[in-house]
């Protein structure tokens, strides 16, 4: 198994080696752990299109957040990524 150099980054993962590994389990602790600390959580979501904005240095555009839609109850929201409790699964 090769390793991955991690330094500098400002993210978390997840190594799993054993062949088999429930994913399902595993977005549920993400999720209830991300809850835990102020973030809000939502099901039956989708991501209605992409918010962009232009990139002034690069003149590019990047993603900059998403417009979502419950889709039991129809109600649409945007997320921003800028935003600091959000954890997308």
């Amino acid at each position: 198994m090769s390793e991955v150099q991690l330094d500098g980054l400002n993210s978390s993962s997840s190594l799993s080696s054993s062949g088999q590994h429930n994913d399902a389990r595993m977005n549920l602790a993400i999720g209830l752990t991300a809850a835990r600390y102020g973030a809000v959580m939502a099901n039956y979501t989708e991501v209605v299109h992409l918010l962009k904005t232009k990139d002034p240095q690069t003149d590019k555009e990047k993603v900059c957040g998403a417009r979502c839609r419950d889709v039991l109850t129809g109600k649409a929201c945007s997320l921003s990524l800028m935003q600091k409790d959000i954890c997308l699964i």
